[in-house]
């Protein structure tokens, strides 16, 4: 009988000798209660992870969205900038449009005017001086020239010889006013005199 005891014990035995003998029973059943915990541990890591890299790069696209905002602000103002500046360049160029068709009526006016002056000068050639078909004329071309500071002492120089040219001789009103007139526009123009001593 003791030899069926002791077959009986050695298979037992080396089945024995599989398990962990560092283990208690109830290390067995918590074993795997603590492999799921782990798990569970780990996914709760990755996840935390996995946020803190999205979180990341959620940041890092504000900063762009928030760097190309602020570009475009900057774009929009100079935008605008260049639109005021449009606008007051085509001011000015309608402006100049106007100044140059003026010019332009002047300028055929001015011929106009030569031509009668040649055809009076002609036609009084053979007779007595027209004094006043003669400065007439000028004192009309006198007040087509563009007043500027160049032209105005040029003017006045010619004013006072066509005044000159009256003598002491009473000069006409219509022609008189427009010596004042021509006077008045120039005179902003011409060089302060200093007081005399």
């Amino acid at each position: 009988m003791m030899l069926l005891k002791l077959s009986i014990l050695i298979p037992f035995w080396g089945l024995a000798g599989l398990i962990d003998h560092r283990a208690a029973p109830g290390n067995v059943l918590l074993s795997s209660a603590v492999g799921a915990q782990r798990q569970a541990l780990q996914d709760a890591n990755n996840s935390l992870m996995s946020t803190r890299n999205y979180l990341i790069q959620t940041k890092k696209e504000e900063a762009d969205y928030v760097n190309e905002r602020n570009q475009l602000d900057v774009l929009t103002e100079q935008l605008q900038n260049l639109t005021s500046a449009i606008a007051m360049t085509a001011g000015n160029i309608n402006d100049m449009v106007k100044a140059t068709g003026q010019l332009k009526e002047n300028a055929i006016r001015m011929v106009q005017l030569g031509n009668k002056m040649y055809n009076d000068a002609t036609i009084a050639s053979g007779d007595a001086f027209f004094r006043d078909e003669f400065v007439n004329p000028i004192l009309d071309l006198c007040s087509l020239v563009v007043i500027e500071f160049n032209a105005a002492p040029k003017i006045e120089t010619i004013l006072d010889e066509l005044k000159q040219a009256y003598g002491n001789a009473p000069i006409p009103q219509p022609i008189n006013q427009k010596f004042e007139d021509i006077r008045a526009r120039i005179k902003r123009f011409l060089p302060k005199q200093l007081p005399s001593l």
